[in-house]
């Protein structure tokens, strides 16, 4: 199996707004933030209970994914406890989950979690030896537009005293930005998913 590019990161971080304002700041990063738990998802090896906080922008061809562990016991909230925050995986979109399993088996890989969200899409992780990291394949249902829609809520930067002394202008374009911080998310998806999904 041959990715013929990285199509998203996964860092752990302890709070969802500390990373994003963070990105936000040095790439100009605008995020579309979601909520899953138990009766939403599934992870496996996860405790009965549980809850996660995501965070998603679109960053040139790359989309950066923060993950906050809230509440039980995950692959998420471990990595956090033993390795503290930081990149946990490299993640491809994909257009058969079940297929790229196979072949990443095949590689040698071994499954460290298998994961849906519902409305959202399906996803496994896997350690990679020779690659030295984690690697993920998602394939993102067709209902993950409406998904978005209804759970993500676009995240605006918090004003800092430099920002507050900025232009009118200045602060009116921020505003515009933020309100399409959702729209934004979704749509510089597209044409990374047909050009990946096409070759999947």
């Amino acid at each position: 199996m041959h990715f013929a590019s990285v199509d998203r990161i996964g860092i752990v971080v302890r709070k969802l707004e500390h990373g994003m304002n963070a990105y936000a700041e040095t790439l100009g990063a605008t995020f579309s933030v979601f909520e899953v738990d138990e009766s939403t998802s599934r992870f496996s090896g996860s405790s009965p209970a549980f809850q996660t906080r995501f965070a998603v922008a679109q960053i040139g061809l790359l989309s950066i994914e923060l993950i906050e562990p809230v509440a039980g016991t995950t692959i998420h909230s471990e990595h956090l406890e033993t390795s503290g925050p930081g990149i946990h995986h490299l993640g491809f979109y994909v257009r058969s989950l079940a297929r790229s399993m196979e072949q990443l088996r095949k590689k040698g890989y071994t499954v460290s979690m298998e994961g849906e969200i519902a409305g959202l899409g399906k996803f496994a992780y896997f350690d990679a030896p020779d690659l030295h990291c984690t690697v993920e394949v998602l394939q993102l249902s067709l209902t993950w537009p409406l998904f978005l829609a209804r759970h993500a809520t676009p995240y605006r930067l918090a004003k800092t005293p430099r920002a507050r002394r900025a232009s009118f202008g200045e602060s009116c374009g921020s505003m515009a930005a933020s309100s399409e911080a959702f729209g934004s998310s979704a749509l510089a998806l597209t044409p990374f998913l047909s050009r990946r999904l096409r070759g999947s």
